[in-house]
């Protein structure tokens, strides 16, 4: 490769914010995946862009991407949504990504972010999905709420999304509905038995 054009690919490179082809080469790849996995249609340019960003950085502070692109994706992802506030669940994003699992997103994020913790999502937008998701009414959601804010002790150790989904089982219950343990469940991403035991421990803490 001619001096001249090595020198013209350096200062082209770094007019674009990278120290190297491979920097740039591994940014176009994420820039790609990202319209593949449609995440602009799913949760929004805006959203999309945050995650770009944050994969440029990463890049730019020499973090191999590599083979492990599709799970370090998905750790952004994760961590961009739940810095949000979104109710999400790391495995309704691992489904998002072909050829990655739990335990690859996992050690992902441990080794890019170290022991930073992400904020969890305020328990009433798991609630406001799930009543949403199943078709449940303003009541039901508004019963589900003052629920949780009556029952914030008990429930305060428990993932949001088990919160969430215990009290909407039992405003349900509360107006008559018949609706099934397993279904709530399912919404929720939690099994029945799961439910069932947080069920118990709220109703016997009055």
């Amino acid at each position: 490769m001619p001096f001249e054009y090595r020198e013209y690919m350096k200062n082209w490179i770094k007019k674009k914010g990278f120290e190297t082809y491979d920097q740039y080469s591994n940014y176009k790849k994420v820039e790609k995946l990202l319209n593949d996995y449609h995440l602009a249609e799913r949760f929004g340019k805006d959203f999309s862009n945050a995650v770009l960003n944050e994969c440029r950085d990463l890049i730019t502070r020499g973090v191999r991407f590599g083979s492990r692109i599709n799970a370090i994706l998905a750790a952004v992802t994760y961590k961009i949504l739940r810095e949000k506030g979104e109710p999400v669940i790391l495995n309704e994003i691992v489904g998002l990504f072909d050829d990655v699992n739990r335990w690859d997103v996992i050690n992902c994020f441990s080794e890019i972010y170290g022991g930073e913790k992400i904020p969890l999502p305020d328990v009433k937008r798991y609630i406001k999905k799930y009543i949403t998701n199943l078709s449940l009414s303003e009541e039901i959601e508004k019963e589900a709420i003052q629920l949780y804010e009556e029952k914030k002790n008990i429930l305060r150790r428990s993932l949001p999304e088990t919160s969430a989904a215990t009290c909407v089982y039992l405003a349900c219950i509360e107006h008559g509905m018949g609706i099934k343990v397993k279904d709530v469940a399912k919404e929720a991403k939690i099994t029945p038995e799961h439910l069932r035991r947080m069920i118990r421990k709220v109703r016997k803490k009055k």
